[in-house]
C-alpha cells in the first residue's frame, strides 16, 4: 500500500466517523412504557440517529418526502423540512438546534433535538440520550428537490409521455395576465360557502422545476400537466368551468399560481403532482388538505378542502385499484393566501418502478382524471359522474 493511500483512507476515516455510540431514550406513549435504543452516527462533529426509526419503535408513523418528514404519534403530528431546522406543530412552530438531514436513504435527526422534537412537538416527554452536540452549527445541508416548492436544477426537458392536446372549448372567465405582486389575503370575514362553479387546476412544477424524476426517465412536471389537462376536460363534462394555472411546460411561482386562483374568482382549488419518497416500496396515490395550525389558511377552507380531499381520495382508490396512502392535514404553501379551498393529488411515486409506469402511461392518467371528478361528484360538486 502506497503512501498517498493510506494518508487518504486514514483521512477518509477520520473525516466519516460514521459509527457512533447508540443513544437510548425512554418514554411513556399512550399509557405505556417503551425504552429505545438506536445507534448514532456521526455527521460533521454531532451525533444523528433515524428520525424514522426512532419514531416507528415509539408506536408512531412517518411520511417522508423528498421534501420534508412528518411524524405522527399518539393523536399528534410534528413536521420539519430535509435541511431545515423549523418543526411545524398543532402547538405551533419552534425550531431545533442542528437541521434534519439525509444520510443515504434514511431522515436523521441529532441526538440533541430528539428530547425538544417529541415533547414540543408530540408532546412525548423523553429521557436519556447521548452524544453532546457540537459548540457550533455544522452546515449538513444536502442537495434534495422538493416536491411543492423547489430550488432546481436545469435539466433537459424528456418527452417520454404523449403528448394531450388540450381541449377546444374556452374557459368563460378570461385569463387574467399573471403577476408576482403579493397576493391578496383570503377573506376571513366574509367565507365563499357557496356552490362550486369555477374550479382552478394547478400542474405542479414546470420549465427548470421538473419535480420528482424517476429511473426510467418520467418527470414530475409533464405527468402532472398531462393529468391536469385531463381533469380540465372531466369537469368540463360536469358543466364547470374548469382553468389550468398554465397549460404548457414553463416556469410559474407559488405566488403567481396563487394570483391567478383569485383573480379566477375560483370556487377550488386543485394541485396535481406525481410524487416520490425515500420508503422504497411506498406506492400509490396521496392526497393533503391544507392545515389550520400555523397558517392564515380561514377554518372553513380547511374543513371544506378536507372534504374533498377525501371524497377525491376514496374515488382515486375506487378508480385505480391502487394502495390508498390517505388523506392528511398538511402545510400547504400554494393554499395559504388562496380565497378559496383546496386540496393537493400525489397521483403516485415516481420513485416506485410500478408507480412510475403507471403514471406514465395515458390509461392510468385518465382514471386519476375520472377519479377526481368522481370524488367531487360525490362532495356534491357538479352534476353526476357516470
Amino acid at each position: 500500500m502506497t503512501r498517498k493511500l493510506l494518508l487518504f483512507i486514514l483521512l477518509l476515516a477520520c473525516t466519516l466517523r460514521a459509527a457512533a455510540a447508540p443513544a437510548s431514550f425512554t418514554a411513556t406513549v399512550d399509557g405505556e412504557q417503551k425504552a429505545v435504543q438506536l445507534n448514532t452516527s456521526e455527521i460533521q462533529g454531532v451525533a444523528y440517529m433515524s428520525l424514522p426509526a426512532l419514531s416507528r419503535q415509539f408506536g408512531g408513523n412517518y411520511r417522508v418526502t423528498p421534501s420534508r418528514i412528518q411524524v405522527d404519534l399518539a393523536g399528534a403530528s410534528a413536521s420539519v423540512g430535509i435541511n431545515d431546522t423549523r418543526v411545524d406543530s398543532a402547538r405551533g412552530a419552534f425550531a431545533l438546534r442542528y437541521p434534519i438531514v439525509l444520510q443515504g436513504n434514511d431522515v436523521m435527526i441529532a441526538v440533541a433535538d430528539v428530547p425538544s422534537f417529541f415533547s414540543q412537538g408530540l408532546h412525548i416527554a423523553l429521557q436519556g440520550g447521548s452524544g453532546a452536540p457540537a459548540t457550533t452549527v455544522p452546515d449538513t445541508r444536502v442537495e434534495v428537490q422538493d416536491l411543492s416548492v423547489a430550488e432546481p436544477d436545469d435539466k433537459d426537458v424528456l418527452s417520454q409521455l404523449p403528448p394531450v392536446e388540450a381541449a377546444p372549448q374556452p374557459s368563460t372567465v378570461a385569463p387574467q395576465p399573471m403577476t408576482s405582486e403579493p397576493a391578496p389575503a383570503p377573506p376571513e370575514p366574509v367565507i365563499n360557502r357557496g356552490p362550486v362553479r369555477t374550479v382552478i387546476i394547478d400542474p405542479g412544477h414546470g420549465g427548470n422545476d421538473t419535480g420528482a424524476n424517476g429511473r426510467a426517465g418520467g418527470l414530475e412536471k409533464t405527468i402532472a400537466l398531462a393529468v391536469a389537462l385531463r381533469v380540465r376536460d372531466q369537469l368540463r363534462q360536469m358543466g364547470l368551468n374548469a382553468v389550468l394555472t398554465h397549460e404548457d411546460d414553463r416556469d410559474v411561482s407559488i405566488r403567481e399560481r396563487t394570483n391567478f386562483a383569485n383573480q379566477q374568482q375560483g370556487h377550488l382549488l386543485i394541485s396535481i403532482h406525481a410524487g416520490a419518497s425515500y420508503a422504497p416500496q411506498a406506492r400509490g396515490p396521496e392526497v393533503f388538505y391544507p392545515c389550520a395550525e400555523g397558517s392564515n389558511v380561514p377554518r372553513a377552507y380547511v374543513e371544506r378542502g378536507r372534504q374533498f380531499a377525501e371524497a377525491v381520495a376514496q374515488a382515486l382508490s375506487d378508480q385505480t385499484r391502487q394502495p390508498l396512502r390517505g388523506a392528511y392535514a398538511v402545510p400547504l404553501k400554494l393554499m395559504r393566501d388562496a380565497a378559496m379551498p383546496g386540496f393537493l393529488i400525489e397521483a403516485g411515486c415516481l420513485s416506485t418502478a410500478e408507480d412510475e409506469a403507471l403514471l406514465m402511461s395515458e390509461q392510468y392518467q385518465a382514471q386519476v382524471a375520472a377519479a377526481v371528478a368522481a370524488g367531487l361528484a360525490k362532495a356534491g360538486v357538479g352534476g353526476a359522474v357516470q
